[in-house]
């Protein structure tokens, strides 16, 4: 997982898939990038080891609100999105 809402760094296609090789990278299923959104705390988005954008990933969902959490960025009220759905408390 990577904060990158402060456009650090550049996540393009071939990079992801070599930071998610098994021998010569970190060895992971997929990567996920936090970034900034106009109208949510942040956006999730969701790369296949690949290096292309998949779905979603429900564990990574987990931690990136997790993440937020610990952050202290979800005190009272959240709203974040993920490609296929907008997140809000009830």
């Amino acid at each position: 997982m990577i904060d990158n809402r402060d456009f650090r760094y550049k996540l393009e296609q071939p990079v992801i898939k070599r930071m998610c090789q098994r021998h010569t990278g970190i060895g992971a299923d997929g990567l996920i990038e936090i970034k900034n959104h106009s109208q949510a705390l942040f956006r999730m988005v969701y790369y296949n080891a690949d290096g292309f954008e998949g779905t979603m990933c429900g564990n990574g969902g987990r931690c990136v609100a997790a993440y937020a959490f610990n952050q202290g960025w979800l005190l009272i009220y959240y709203h974040f999105l993920l490609k296929t759905a907008s997140i809000r408390p009830k």
